[in-house]
């Protein structure tokens, strides 16, 4: 039903009252009402109001767009903003963009002619644009760009360009927002001007004691990412920044912890003098949050200490241990990268002298070991690469000759089957290999994860389990042979699991 009634001046609706409806939706449910009943009502603000609050609301008390009601009424939603972009204000704007990159980000289908719509009037309103719609404006097109979604090439310019007449009133979270967004746009290939990353980078040092956990960590990971780009950073800036995070370290999340550490770690990489009394906070913080670490964070958090160490950082041995620790658990969600960066990162810690056994156990590195193979048919040369020199470095330090002369042995080019191993056999590969004393496991495992074709780690866990007599695992090998001679026994037609 909509708000259509017989008003002072006639038949018409109360906008008044269609505003404060959209503006006292306290979930999805009740905008999504609102939107149903009365979008065909809706002027610019209206429009603009419903989709900031629909990006609101998705996903808080378990409430999503994903019913078919639900997605035709967003639908309704963007297609009123459409019809009013362009009769929208600069607030109007920037809130309907940030609208659309935030349901992207949370995983709702975004119409692509809804944001080009839109962001085409962005040039006609940019020049009245306060700083926080600059920064959201630019925010939304990052966030949206990051989901695929393609932006008015002139909206960016228009939008950037306008950045460093307002820069310099910009508060903590719209420099935090800035430097992120320029930092993704870069990321993606857009060209970032210079001239923008230095006018927002100099109100860094003015705002970064008013800084959250959050922020600081994304002004560190933006302005690490835009130097790994070729930008130029401010050194002035990155150090503003950097002295904030003993202050809000012990408020930072997992994701936080992980993006600045890996921010000092890339900085450091691009010669700037990273100082031990930021690392030490963020790294003893580590261990607090280690058990809620996912796959990514893992990885990229032991790299990042692996890197610091390298270039002669003092690293928390506690926080690397934690970390490591964690790797069985989200060993099965790693990505090829994943797996590359943290065989890297304990290969850097080996050559950085850090003593293996108190840092790393066998389970961790079975359960990475293990992933890889897994993984092998999709890793890059670059990932394949770092691996195998990763793995090199462990096995020196942590393995002696122990089977050399055996595994050497077992290194002739077996016979093609143009097949991939089943599950089956990678699960009873898994279970004899665990079973292995120590040295002979982890130098098997690292010729295992070298050699560069299936076919070739077939073989060679075939050999070595033939070449084994005890009987402790007389079962487990077995088992193990029976899989490699299904394997090779069946048609070519690719995997069986």
């Amino acid at each position: 039903m909509s708000l259509a009634f017989f008003s002072s001046g006639g038949l018409g609706t109360d906008y008044r009252l269609l505003n404060q409806s959209i503006s006292a939706s306290t979930d999805l449910r009740a905008i999504l009402k609102v939107v149903r009943d009365s979008h065909q009502d809706f002027r610019p603000r209206d429009a603009s109001l419903a989709c900031h609050r629909l990006a609101k609301h998705a996903g808080k008390l378990g409430q999503t767009i994903k019913s078919d009601e639900d997605v035709l009424t967003f639908r309704l939603a963007t297609k009123a903003a459409v019809r009013q972009a362009s009769r929208m204000k600069p607030q109007e704007i920037s809130n309907t963009l940030w609208a659309f990159g935030t349901l992207a980000a949370k995983g709702v289908e975004v119409d692509v002619d809804a944001v080009r719509a839109v962001s085409r009037e962005a040039p006609r309103v940019v020049g009245e644009m306060k700083p926080r719609e600059i920064s959201n404006t630019l925010f939304a097109i990052a966030k949206l760009a990051e989901r695929g979604v393609e932006v008015d090439a002139a909206a960016v310019q228009a939008v950037s360009r306008e950045a460093p007449r307002v820069a310099g009133e910009m508060n903590p979270q719209e420099v935090s927002n800035m430097l992120f967004a320029m930092a993704k746009l870069a990321e993606r290939g857009v060209e970032v001007d210079a001239a923008v990353v230095r006018a927002v980078s100099k109100r860094a040092p003015c705002v970064s004691g008013e800084m959250i956990p959050q922020a600081v960590s994304i002004t560190l990971w933006a302005m690490a990412k835009l130097a790994e780009r070729g930008v130029e950073v401010d050194a002035v800036a990155v150090r503003a920044v950097s002295s904030e995070v003993p202050r809000v370290a012990r408020g930072m999340k997992p994701q936080e912890l992980s993006n600045t550490l890996w921010a000092m770690a890339k900085l450091a990489e691009m010669g700037l003098e990273v100082d031990l009394a930021t690392v030490q906070p963020v790294s003893r913080e580590v261990p607090r949050m280690a058990r809620e670490m996912n796959a990514q964070h893992v990885s990229i958090t032991l790299w990042a200490m692996g890197k610091l160490a390298e270039r002669g950082v003092t690293v928390d041995v506690a926080a690397v241990q934690a970390v490591s620790k964690e790797a069985p658990r989200v060993a099965g969600e790693m990505t090829p990268q994943g797996v590359a960066l943290t065989l890297c990162a304990w290969g850097k810690f080996s050559e950085s002298r850090f003593e293996l056994a108190s840092i790393l156990d066998q389970t961790s590195w079975h359960a990475v070991i293990t992933r890889g193979h897994e993984l092998s048919s999709q890793m890059t040369t670059q990932d394949r690469v770092m691996l195998q020199q990763a793995v090199k470095i462990i096995t020196t330090a942590s393995a002696g000759d122990q089977a050399q002369g055996e595994t050497e042995a077992m290194k002739t080019n077996p016979p093609p089957t143009s097949k991939r191993a089943s599950a089956s056999f990678w699960a009873a590969a898994a279970r004899w290999s665990s079973k292995l004393p120590t040295g002979k496991r982890t130098k098997l495992d690292a010729d295992v994860l070298a050699a560069e074709t299936e076919d070739g780690k077939v073989w060679l866990l075939v050999a070595s389990a033939e070449a084994d007599t005890t009987k402790v695992r007389a079962v487990d090998k077995q088992v193990l042979l029976e899989a490699a001679a299904a394997h090779t026994a069946k048609p070519c037609h690719g995997r069986d699991d």
